[in-house]
């Protein structure tokens, strides 16, 4: 039998506030085949549906949904029932098929519905539309029904409309139905009421002239919430005033809504349940299990019974499935009485329990922090703190530490290890530097005076403990290197080593700050073998932020070294890494374009640099500080030696950063003193740079051995700098070029070695000594070619002026080069130094037009990279229309070893496919 009630539309209340707006909405029905009306409880959903219905002439039939209708056997029988009001032989056929319970018997009955209803629009909608109401479809969730009430809906005819009501958004391909131009939608926020709807709503339903003042606060008290609306209205004519504070937590403690909630509501529940109603309030949400589980199948469903019947908790639906949430006005209130009884350990620890058991972090986390429980808060924030920090997302960790009180914080060491850690993320290393020094003490105290009270802080044991404190050390060699710079005491590199070796959880940072060390410190080869441990440690343990950290010093270390090629094939990597992962970090993901701007310097792209730089820009304003100094310094390595204004503009950003962070050192960058005294030499004030050398050469004075980070990036670029300036001054610069040589061989700096026999070779020609400086600018162009380290030498243009305006020495570089083994006759270095390197205007060009430019697809032969010898062996056998397999016969190499090669030369050649690149290579005259 089928309760007539359920199919039948309830009536309108008596004086019911006019919703001119939303109904004007309502009348854009007939082009939309679903109608939402989404709110939580008591925001005059079916009140407006009835109104609405009851204003327009229209067909409508009316289905008053509960959770006994939440299964396909009592849900379509009912759905039935209510269409008969649109015609009484609607659904006969389908509700012979309903009496099985077989799944392919329903699907059959509502297809036959959906006949009957195409048959019902032919024969009596011609030009007029019915609508069908569902109210409170929040009760709806069975898989199985979701399934075919979506199944109904798509083949819904034209005409006939589905109205639904619900606490919360059903899971009805809402968005694919939004996006077909088939939803109309209305939900809370525009149900909430008007400044103008909410003062006549609070005249209708009080007897006196009310204050603006005070309408304001009732109705920020309701937050658009009529049913609050109307409890404080109710005791208006009573009390004329509410409490001045502003937040939601004083407003649940008003005399109005407290004496309803109080005396109203909670004084009706019986006492086990008003007493268990305030101790759970602290839950953002609980389900009908968790309440079965916890307090007993038979208490909870008449609690949750009674608590539905006073509209005190409404349905969530969610992934996660069913729950139910108190109204957020009157959860605080419940809180504050909640604050007042001492949470006992049997409602607690259960509920603690059932929640870990599902993994509920969040609610145990919330649960935990507004009952004060500060030891249940704090193991929940560390389980989510280490994903947190691999993300890179500082934020967050921020805003789970302002829940805790300060002194809550500074008694768990464990907790405030992350707060330095974003302090530190930030570059604000004065309040790290203090927070961090704060721990290490509480540490030390902690392991000699203070051991009974270990579980008090967070300390489960001695090796607890001790891993707390060498994660400490290594935060204080990070810390230290990014404020002081590098550090060669090995007693502190043997430690953090030792600590890589022994921690699985942690070692990638350790990896990742020996490596940064090593390569601030100008040891090349020993960064390269430390990031590129780091790199891979943090892709295992799916660490984004030490991804990005180490490729951050592992991609120049690489070029350096003179593995440009891998360092684009590493940034392809770690793409593909991030976009599998889904990792973003509010702007990180822009060093993998940092490093490629710094590649494609060094082989002369110089448009896609500029490309990838217009990339890494965008994404400025989320990177935190210490990720935009380094991007600054990008992009003053691309625009330095070209566009000088625009360089010293980023240099000067960079000076106002280094000032605004109080660093004492510049982090590896040169310092903008330096750079804005080379930019005024090249534009004709040479002041700037005498005086600064003067400081220098007394540096230099006691040893160069002696010198602080003899060999640190920092310091070698000041001594390129100043040989450069004892050149042109006529000076003998042989014993700092020395020193820079021997430096950078036992170091593998491949970079400053060149750079510095560049040096070398112009002063020996200066000295009339001409065969000496072309067989050290031969070596050096041939092993430019060879590792593709074109940049290296195309920065130094104007160094190499006076050579390049040598005919005659010119000519027998030319031959020189022909003639070494290292070299594939191609020249590409020498040309670009002979073409002035027009790139350096191109990339300007498309830097302006804030995109690379598309005639880098197919250039003339003196803009390729240089290929090596195997890929040119490759390329010729491609040219005779080889497969990759037979290639890799021919040559005697694997097929995989022939797709990385091919990969290579189009990369080299700009082109796409197979034969762009035969004709390229045809153009060039290689084959």
């Amino acid at each position: 039998m089928l309760l007539t009630t359920k199919v039948r539309s309830p009536g309108v209340p008596p004086q019911t506030l006019p919703r001119i707006e939303l109904e004007r909405q309502l009348l854009q029905f007939s082009t939309h085949k679903v109608i939402l009306v989404s709110a939580p409880a008591g925001y005059g959903k079916t009140t407006l549906a009835v109104k609405f219905l009851k204003s327009i002439s229209v067909r409508y039939a009316w289905y008053s949904l509960d959770r006994s209708d939440n299964n396909p056997l009592t849900f379509w029988p009912y759905f039935i029932q209510s269409l008969k009001r649109l015609d009484i032989n609607l659904g006969k056929k389908s509700l012979a098929l309903l009496n099985s319970e077989s799944k392919d018997d329903r699907h059959a009955a509502i297809v036959q519905l959906l006949e009957d209803l195409n048959n019902f629009q032919a024969r009596y909608l011609s030009g007029e539309h019915a609508i069908i109401v569902l109210d409170d479809f929040q009760d709806i969730w069975d898989a199985d029904l979701l399934e075919e009430v979506n199944f109904f809906i798509e083949y819904l005819p034209d005409n006939i409309h589905l109205m639904i009501t619900s606490r919360s958004t059903p899971p009805l391909h809402i968005a694919k139905r939004s996006a077909r131009g088939e939803l109309l939608l209305l939900v809370k926020e525009q149900l909430c009421l008007s400044d103008e709807e909410a003062t006549d709503f609070v005249s209708r339903k009080s007897n006196k002239a009310l204050s603006e003042v005070l309408i304001r606060e009732v109705i920020s008290a309701a937050d658009g919430w009529l049913g609050a609306l109307q409890i404080l209205c109710s005791h208006l004519s009573v009390q004329q005033q509410l409490p001045d504070q502003n937040t939601l937590s004083c407003l649940a403690d008003t005399t109005l809504i407290k004496s309803y909630i109080d005396h109203e509501v909670l004084n009706t529940l019986e006492a086990e349940c008003h007493r268990l109603l305030v101790k759970i309030s602290p839950l953002p949400r609980f389900s009908e299990q968790m309440i079965y589980d916890v307090f007993g199948a038979s208490r909870g469903k008449a609690w949750l019974k009674t608590l539905i019947d006073l509209n005190l908790i409404f349905a969530v639906q969610d992934e996660e499935g069913s729950w139910y949430s108190v109204h957020a006005l009157i959860r605080e209130r419940l809180i504050r009485l909640s604050r007042k009884l001492e949470i006992d350990s049997d409602l607690s620890d259960p509920l603690f329990k059932w929640l870990m058991e599902r993994s509920q972090w969040s609610d145990i986390f919330e649960f935990a922090i507004l009952t004060e429980n500060w030891v249940w808060a704090s193991r929940v924030a560390l389980s989510s703190l280490k994903d947190i920090t691999r993300s890179g997302q500082y934020q967050m960790v921020q805003s789970l530490m302002v829940r805790f009180p300060r002194e809550v914080l500074d008694s768990m060491p464990k907790l405030s290890l992350f707060e330095v850690w974003a302090d530190f993320q930030r570059l604000g290393h004065d309040h790290a530097k203090f927070k961090l020094q704060k721990l290490k003490l509480l540490t030390e105290k902690l392991s000699t005076d203070l051991v009974h009270c270990w579980p008090e802080y967070g300390i489960e044991s001695k090796d607890d403990l001790d891993t707390l404190s060498e994660v400490i050390f290594v935060f204080e060699f990070q810390f230290k290197l990014l404020s002081e710079g590098p550090t060669r005491d090995l007693s502190i590199i043997s430690r953090v080593t030792q600590y890589a070796q022994k921690h699985q959880s942690f070692s990638n940072w350790c990896w990742n700050g020996l490596g940064a060390n090593a390569f601030l410190g100008g040891f090349i080869d020993e960064a390269i073998e430390s990031l590129t441990k780091a790199y891979y440690q943090s892709q295992a343990s799916n660490d984004g932020i030490c991804l990005l950290a180490s490729l951050a010093c592992l991609g120049p270390s690489l070029i350096f070294s003179g593995e440009v090629t891998r360092v684009l094939l590493l940034c392809d990597e770690t793409e593909q890494w991030c976009q599998q992962q889904g990792y973003d970090a509010m702007g990180l993901y822009s060093v993998v374009d940092r490093v490629r701007v710094l590649a494609y310097c060094e082989l002369n792209k110089l448009e896609q640099a500029s490309h990838h730089c217009n990339l890494m820009n965008q994404s400025l304003r989320f990177v935190d500080p210490l990720h935009k100094l380094y991007h600054t310094w990008a992009e003053v390595l691309l625009t330095l030696g070209s566009e000088n204004q625009r360089c010293r503009r980023l240099v000067e950003s960079l000076d106002k950063q280094f000032k605004s962070h109080y660093l004492n050192w510049h982090l590896g960058i040169p310092d903008p003193a330096l750079l804005i005294c080379i930019l005024d030499v090249q534009d004709g004030q040479p002041k700037g740079i005498v005086k600064w050398a003067k400081a220098f050469s007394k540096r230099l004075k006691a040893s160069l051995s002696s010198t602080p980070h003899a060999s640190s990036q920092q310091f070698t670029f000041e001594m390129l700098v100043f040989c450069r300036f004892l050149l042109e001054t006529g000076k003998n610069p042989t014993k700092e070029i020395g020193f820079l040589i021997d430096t950078a061989k036992t170091r593998g700096n491949l970079f400053l070695q060149l750079k510095a026999e560049l040096l070398l070779a112009v002063y020996c020609y200066r000295k009339r000594d001409a065969e000496q400086a072309l067989t050290i600018l031969a070596s050096v162009i041939a092993v430019a070619d060879e590792k593709n380290m074109i940049g290296t030498v195309l920065g130094e243009d104007q160094l190499l002026a006076s050579l390049k305006s040598d005919k005659a020495f010119l000519e027998r570089l030319n031959h020189r080069l022909k003639s070494d083994d290292r070299h594939v006759g191609q020249n590409v270095t020498l040309r670009h130094l002979l073409d002035g390197n027009k790139g350096y205007a191109q990339a300007q060009r498309a830097r302006q037009s804030n995109a690379p430019s598309q005639d880098l697809k197919i250039q003339s032969a003196h803009h390729f990279t240089a290929l090596t010898k195997r890929e040119l062996e490759v390329l010729s056998q491609l040219v005779t229309g080889l497969s990759n397999e037979q290639v890799g016969e021919a040559l005697n190499i694997s097929t995989t070893t022939v797709k990385t090669h091919v990969a290579n030369v189009y990369s080299k050649l700009h082109v796409k496919n197979r034969t762009q690149a035969i004709s390229m290579a045809r153009e060039a005259g290689w084959v």
